[in-house]
């Protein structure tokens, strides 16, 4: 795994990691400051990214998840068109899934943040 920061005169302005196994490179999670978008901070670390998953001889560079929807309305619509407007092509998986640490304070814990998520 590999963390990587965007800066803009000194400023951090976003983060992001990527992780590698074998041939194939992860964008695992990033973030970015509501200001300054205009210098494009992300943009910046995605290239940077996939300019080092080329060079490690990477097979492919997973962006992961876009919305579900085609909507231009929703939200996620822009983040949807960025991903394809990189070159890059949608592929359905059979998602995710999570299982709870054993022990009665895990389980817990777990159904408490199940109770919060059901409730967002």
């Amino acid at each position: 795994m590999k963390l990587y920061l965007a800066r803009h005169q000194g400023e951090i302005l976003a983060a992001h990691t990527m992780i590698t196994v074998g041939r194939r490179v992860w964008y695992q999670t990033g973030a970015s400051a509501d200001h300054r978008r205009e210098v494009r901070p992300s943009n910046a670390l995605q290239w940077r990214m996939i300019q080092d998953a080329h060079a490690r001889g990477a097979d492919v560079y997973d962006m992961r998840g876009v919305p579900s929807t085609l909507d231009p309305d929703d939200r996620g619509h822009g983040l949807l068109r960025w991903k394809l407007g990189t070159g890059g092509q949608v592929v359905e998986t059979l998602g995710e899934w999570e299982t709870p640490m054993t022990g009665t304070t895990n389980h817990t814990l777990y159904r408490a943040f199940q109770a919060y998520l059901a409730r967002r």
